[in-house]
């Protein structure tokens, strides 16, 4: 029997998981029970997206997502509010440049976790007596191209 070959460089994994968690959760509701009493009308939702970055190794970092998501009535009380920040430990490999850990740790590590952090608030704010917010997609691409471009700008 053949001896497994070595993984051409090309072909090598460029990052690997190695555990998600959260790290921060918080769900309010201070409406209740009233809320649940009274008919009010559809509340405005506004949602926010933070990706962070933090250094733990040479090539190891810490890649969270900071979801902030707010529910308020009419009169600008808030129905409900959730602040969750869902993390993962990711390893790069260490021939990538810079540039290459940037986009890898932005882009496709903030989408290998989103799902994860986008399930826990839709079940949270079921939980929470509401009907499930299932947040759309976020296309970390685009973001970072965006946020490319205002750097050079």
């Amino acid at each position: 029997m053949a001896e497994p070959s070595e993984i051409p460089a090309a072909l090598a994994p460029k990052y690997r998981m190695n555990g998600l968690y959260v790290k921060d959760i918080s769900f309010e509701n201070p409406l209740a029970p009233g809320i649940f009493i009274k008919q009010i009308e559809k509340p405005g939702m506004s949602v926010n997206v933070d990706v962070n970055i933090l250094k733990l190794q040479e090539s190891t970092y810490e890649v969270s997502l900071k979801i902030t998501a707010r529910a308020d009535a009419p009169d600008s009380k808030a129905v409900f509010l959730i602040e969750l920040v869902y993390a993962g430990i990711f390893s790069l490999s260490p021939t990538l440049s810079q540039a290459e850990h940037d986009k890898i740790l932005l882009v496709d590590c903030a989408s290998y976790i989103f799902p994860f952090a986008r399930r826990l608030i839709a079940d949270l704010v079921q939980e929470g007596g509401f009907p499930p917010l299932l947040l759309e997609p976020i296309n970390f691409e685009a973001v970072y191209i965006a946020r490319q471009g205002n750097q050079a700008a």
